[in-house]
């Protein structure tokens, strides 16, 4: 075992060389994406657990909405060793780099594990476990460590065969450690690993069926204390799920299911079949390798016909390669460009376990089709050289090892020094942000993925939470601001009163990292020359930090639930674009809208009729994330009587109004605007800004009655 495990560490070394010789101050090339967020995770557990993981949940990040970390991965089965080196070193990039490293030397020596105890040949398992460790699947997911990190479902398969054979009490809790490990460091393996456990642990009952007393009590307690120790997590995350309905519909999991021909695609790094096999798009490049398909087909082969005692094991392991492989089809398995007519098993399961349907990517489950393949590796090999004598037997079990780790050899890894320059250029600046008083920050530009996670990152330095983030999912608050309210520089006065009502204090503004750094310029000035909202600004460099005053009046937006909601047939709606279309904001259907299908300033006006007077108490303008851009810029409600006086009932910017929405209802915002008592036979909404290019468009018009 320790011969085994210090090649695994000189396969880790060489695989992922240079990486290895600077640890501490590089990472792989263009980290701005997974590898941030990693090691910013990282970090935050280590930092959660020294203060017993209060307001764990609650990140740096997407402010103000709370549980931000359950977005996506939280990798506490990782943090829980690299804990120690984030306190002792406190650098996240070495953190991240060393478990990334370590992670290949977890799958090897985990798969050696499993198929020395299930096969009873240690050279057979030292092949299985390269074939994990060095599997061409892993160099496609470089940058995403909690892909990398499955080293423990072998290990927890391993406890549960040991259990199952022997009862032994250990064993059982080695099994439901490995699992617990498995699940809190990739909520996908948490499921994926249930699979093969499943099937292990249903073919030992049923071996087991006469004695059933021997372990059916010590799986009770194991899935008890799996329960036990998931539910903590599982809850925050069903809590996400209910504010954000943060669920993949059947068609978002079809774009990432695998297909047959996937099984041969390769990342273009590999260097032994890169120039060879078909380059898979991203998360479908599920090629094996070559040698361990054919130790698998030769174990299957051999040993089946031989009917050896080793028949079982390898039954059992080629079910679970075809379960986990139709499983990763997913919903609506594509088999050779061709759509099968009825839905997979993936939807059965999607339908019946909770959080299923969170997982976009069921291809995923290659990493379980792989697992499966090394064992049957092994059994191969085993197979292949059970009658050859010593030195034949070396010489094939070193072929093997040889051609099974150049199927995943990379070549050199692609690194690049970190922080980069842009980053260490405004450091300065965060570290005085570090020192200042306690609140929400907005950076600027929010730009895209690689942007926002240099903003997480540097939230380790300064500490604040901001509005910027990165993770599986995203942040409708950010996706606005990133949009007209701070590119159009004429009314930066009203984004700036909606950062004040929802709690920002700092502005951070970056013109440099600007796609148009003349364009970022502009708008750091006009941040800075806005007296009303803004109390203070220091520069550092290109770096501009504005502070803005404390707080802002929150508009009233509530309705009284003695008002009557208005069905859309008590009044007859009239509008100056596109008329056609106007039956889509009065459909019930938030899906459907109406647009004036030019830019806003073209005298442009929606106009309610009653029959009779009418106390018009609210007005709301539901919108969706495909349209926010198309808010009113200003808005204007007048009503007239039977007089035909016209009067202004509201008048202002509905920024505050809409980013309140955001916060309190992402899934469905919308404008409410409440309106004072009136005698209204016409009601008038009309846009007072203008724009360069954005529509008017409302999804839903819905209007109360006192």
């Amino acid at each position: 075992m320790a011969l085994a495990a210090t090649a695994y560490i000189l396969v880790a070394l060489v695989f992922w060389w240079p990486l290895p010789a600077h640890l501490a101050t590089t990472t792989l090339e263009y980290p701005f994406g997974d590898p941030l967020l990693n090691a910013w995770t990282l970090a935050w557990d280590a930092d959660r657990a020294l203060h017993g993981f209060r307001d764990y949940w609650d990140g740096l990040f997407f402010s103000p909405y709370a549980d931000t970390v359950a977005y996506s991965e939280h990798l506490l089965g990782i943090a829980v060793f690299t804990a120690p080196l984030q306190w002792l070193t406190g650098n996240p990039i070495l953190v991240l780099n060393v478990a990334t490293v370590a992670s290949t030397v977890l799958v090897g020596v985990g798969t050696f594990l499993l198929t020395r105890a299930l096969t009873g040949r240690a050279d057979a398992a030292f092949v299985a476990g390269l074939a994990m460790a060095c599997s061409p699947y892993r160099l496609a997911h470089a940058h995403h460590l909690q892909v990398l990190v499955s080293g423990w479902m072998p290990v927890a398969l391993y406890g549960l065969h040991q259990y199952l054979a022997t009862a032994s009490r250990r064993a059982l809790a080695l099994f439901v450690v490995a699992f617990v490990l498995q699940g809190l460091s990739n909520g996908y393996f948490l499921y994926f690993t249930a699979v093969p456990v499943a099937v292990v642990a249903l073919e030992g009952l049923w071996r087991s069926r006469r004695d059933l007393r021997r372990v059916v009590p010590g799986l009770v307690v194991a899935a008890l204390a799996l329960l036990a120790a998931i539910l903590p997590v599982a809850v925050a995350y069903m809590r996400v799920r209910r504010d954000q309905g943060f669920t993949r519909t059947l068609a978002d999991i079809a774009l990432y299911a695998a297909t047959p021909e996937a099984y041969a695609h390769v990342s273009t790094r590999a260097w032994l079949w890169g120039q060879v096999l078909p380059v898979g798009r991203e998360e479908l490049q599920l090629f094996p390798g070559l040698g361990v398909v054919l130790l698998a087909v030769a174990a299957v082969a051999l040993v089946w016909r031989r009917a050896a005692p080793d028949r079982r094991h390898i039954a059992l392991y080629l079910g679970i390669v075809v379960l986990m492989v139709v499983l990763s089809f997913g919903p609506r398995p594509v088999l050779w460009g061709w759509t099968v007519p009825f839905s997979g098993p993936y939807t059965w399961l999607v339908a019946v376990v909770p959080g299923l349907d969170g997982l976009r990517v069921p291809a995923r489950m290659a990493t379980t089709v792989h697992l499966g393949l090394a064992v049957l590796a092994g059994f191969g090999l085993a197979a292949l050289t059970s009658t050859a004598g010593p030195q034949r037997r070396r010489l094939v079990t070193t072929v093997a090892a040889v051609l099974v780790a150049l199927e995943g050899y990379g070549g050199r890894q692609p690194v690049q020094a970190f922080p980069d320059v842009d980053m260490t250029a405004a450091t300065p600046a965060y570290v005085w942000l570090q020192t200042q008083e306690a609140g929400p920050v907005l950076e600027l530009p929010v730009g895209d993925a690689a942007m926002a996670t240099r903003h997480l990152y540097r939230t380790l330095e300064h500490g604040h939470r901001i509005v910027n983030g990165y993770s599986g999912y995203g942040s409708i608050l950010q996706d606005f601001v990133g949009g007209p309210p701070f590119t159009e520089t004429v009314r930066i006065d009203g984004a700036l009163e909606m950062l004040r009502v929802l709690g920002v204090r700092w502005v951070v503004m970056q013109p440099a990292l600007y796609e148009h750094p003349a364009a970022g310029a502009a708008v750091a000035e006009a941040v800075a020359a806005s007296r009303t909202h803004v109390a203070e600004v220091r520069r550092f460099g290109a770096t501009v930090v504005a502070r803005l005053r404390p707080g802002g009046a929150e508009p009233a937006l509530d309705r009284d639930p003695a008002w009557r909601a208005l069905p859309s047939t008590a009044f007859q709606v009239t509008v100056s674009h596109q008329a056609r279309d106007l039956g889509r904001m009065l459909d019930g259907d938030p899906g459907t809208r109406w647009a004036t299908a030019t830019r806003q300033g073209s005298g442009e006006h929606v106009t309610l009729t009653f029959a009779r007077p009418t106390d018009v108490a609210h007005v709301r303008l539901d919108l969706a994330a495909r349209s926010l851009g198309d808010y009113p810029r200003g808005l204007v409600i007048e009503a007239a009587g039977d007089d035909g006086i016209w009067q202004t009932l509201f008048a202002g910017d509905i920024l505050p109004r809409l980013g309140l929405s955001l916060v309190r209802e992402p899934r469905s915002p919308g404008i409410d605007v409440p309106l004072p008592p009136q005698r209204s036979r016409h009601l008038r909404l009309r846009p007072t800004g203008e724009t360069r290019s954005w529509f008017w468009s409302i999804h839903e018009l819905r209007v109360w009655q006192r």
